[in-house]
């Protein structure tokens, strides 16, 4: 692939995959772009002065669900707090602005739904039945983000570049259950907290490969409800293979590896026991550019080892696909 698309492709999988904060359930994320395929690791790469870039990405978090029996045999042993999640879904709207050469703006603008939202209720002494507490649905919080690419391959054996990003508490805080009460701020669109998030990301090209890794640390604050979802750390590596073809579209593999840990909420001065913990996942990914201003790109996160605390859902798999533009 040409440095030119490369450097295009990378803006877009930057704004496409901005982090949309907690909008997951405990300890799950996506976020991060790539040099050369890597959809969930940033790359240390920005857009050039004058240029913008938009897209439109989806997620889903397949989460496995706890069945009826499980959550009523863990309520009748005292754990009351165990919630049920099927399915995480989070379309989004990115936005990205090449304010210099090396200094990029971004923001993105999320939708957050979660559904099959269920947990085990004691109703009496040796008694205990599901409660079907609903969907939620609604605007997640934005996130403006900037990026400076301080070094670049012409003068830097890697391209290395810094982040500081805010989660703004612009989400809907609001939604009810099928009863009429309010979730608990884990389960809403928006965290009702404003979030500090740093990192970095360095990056390598050798002809048609490319490697990049990130750390990304979101700082959580208080936020509705008395609610702190907890520090979350994000580490990626990814490694890439491009092929760009006669008639100026390229095709792009891609291999990443994805940690995260993240702190145990607290509502007030309680601490959810069954919330935070560490994630490892292996993802393959997939970009194809139609021109270097168009593309799709898609990728899938498996599993490898997932140690949560106290009784939470696993991940199944985590998916993100979509469209990006640049001009």
């Amino acid at each position: 692939m040409t440095k030119l698309s490369l450097r295009l492709t990378a803006a877009l999988f930057t704004v496409a995959t901005i982090p949309a904060g907690h909008a997951f359930a405990h300890v799950t994320s996506a976020s991060g772009g790539g040099s050369s395929g890597p959809v969930f690791t940033d790359s240390a790469q920005t857009l050039a002065q004058g240029k913008t870039a938009i897209s439109l990405t989806y997620q889903r978090f397949d989460l496995d669900s706890f069945s009826d029996e499980f959550l009523e045999g863990v309520a009748l042993d005292g754990f009351e707090e165990v919630h049920n999640t099927d399915v995480i879904q989070i379309p989004s709207l990115g936005f990205a602005y090449g304010l210099t050469d090396r200094l990029e703006l971004q923001v993105n603008i999320p939708l957050v739904s979660r559904t099959g939202i269920s947990e085990g209720e004691l109703e009496a002494p040796g008694e205990a039945e599901i409660e079907v507490l609903g969907d939620s649905f609604g605007f997640g919080d934005i996130t403006v983000a900037a990026q400076y690419h301080a070094f670049t391959q012409n003068h830097a054996p890697l391209d290395i570049a810094f982040r500081i990003g805010l989660k703004v508490p612009t989400g809907q805080t609001d939604e009810l259950e099928d009863d009429g009460t309010e979730f608990e701020t884990e389960f809403q669109p928006g965290s009702g907290s404003a979030d500090v998030i740093v990192g970095t990301a360095i990056g390598k090209n050798y002809g048609p490969w490319a490697f990049n890794a990130d750390a990304e640390y979101t700082i959580a604050s208080e936020g509705a409800q008395d609610t702190d979802l907890g520090d979350t750390i994000e580490l990626g590596a990814a490694v890439s293979y491009g092929w760009t073809f006669s008639n100026g579209r390229s095709l792009t593999f891609g291999g990443e590896l994805l940690f995260q840990d993240q702190q145990r909420e607290t509502v007030g001065l309680d601490v959810d026991e069954n919330s935070g913990g560490t994630q490892l996942f292996i993802a393959p990914s997939l970009r194809y550019s139609f021109t270097k201003r168009f593309g799709v790109f898609g990728a899938v996160a498996f599993p490898i080892t997932e140690d949560l605390n106290g009784i939470q859902n696993d991940t199944d798999f985590r998916l993100t696909t979509g469209v990006s533009f640049s001009y």
